[in-house]
């Protein structure tokens, strides 16, 4: 006679991944243009402004989206959303 742990029967549901790489997306979307727009009003010509923006969304936008896409995955699994 075997019995199961609960912990044998639980499995993470699929879509870690996903909410990493929508928050990445939302982020970048929301940031490159800020950026942008920011740095063109300060005076930079289109070309910084356009390198300042790609390179601060790329590493902030992108890792500050899917950290947070992790945190929204962890806390719908956890039931706190």
């Amino acid at each position: 006679m075997t019995t199961e742990h609960p912990a044998d029967q639980f499995h993470d549901p699929p879509g870690l991944g996903r909410h990493v790489v929508i928050g990445s997306l939302i982020a970048f979307g929301l940031s490159f243009p800020l950026i942008l727009i920011g740095a063109m009003m300060l005076g930079q010509g289109w070309q910084s402004a356009f390198a300042l923006s790609l390179f601060a969304s790329l590493w902030g936008g992108i890792g500050f989206g899917s950290m947070l896409g992790g945190v929204v995955y962890a806390s719908r699994l956890d039931g706190s959303i």
